[in-house]
């Protein structure tokens, strides 16, 4: 079985996939081209997130607790934020990039 990594266009790591390229999906398409196609959209989402100054968050082993995030900010940098459900906001923990 072959596992691939998912990245954005800023390589940052969104998912592992562990999928056999040749299987076939109900749609025609192989599972790669549709594991390529949804790259493709995560990227643009990101790219215009950024291009709007907006941050995009995610998790990652870096992100211990439940609510703490990867914040990837649109100047390449990356902050490890805690959200405050109460509150509705994030807070920084620190700088990682």
């Amino acid at each position: 079985m072959k596992v691939k990594a998912l990245k954005n266009k800023s390589g940052i790591l969104s998912g592992l996939a562990a999928l056999k390229s040749e299987a076939v999906l109900s749609s025609g398409r192989t599972v790669t081209d549709t594991e390529e196609e949804a790259q493709k959209i995560i990227d643009n989402l990101y790219a215009d997130a950024f291009r709007k100054g907006i941050p995009m968050f995610y998790k990652d082993d870096r992100s211990k607790a439940l609510t703490q995030f990867i914040r990837a900010n649109p100047d390449g940098s990356e902050d490890l934020v805690n959200f405050d459900v109460a509150q509705g906001e994030y807070m920084l923990i620190k700088n990682l990039l």
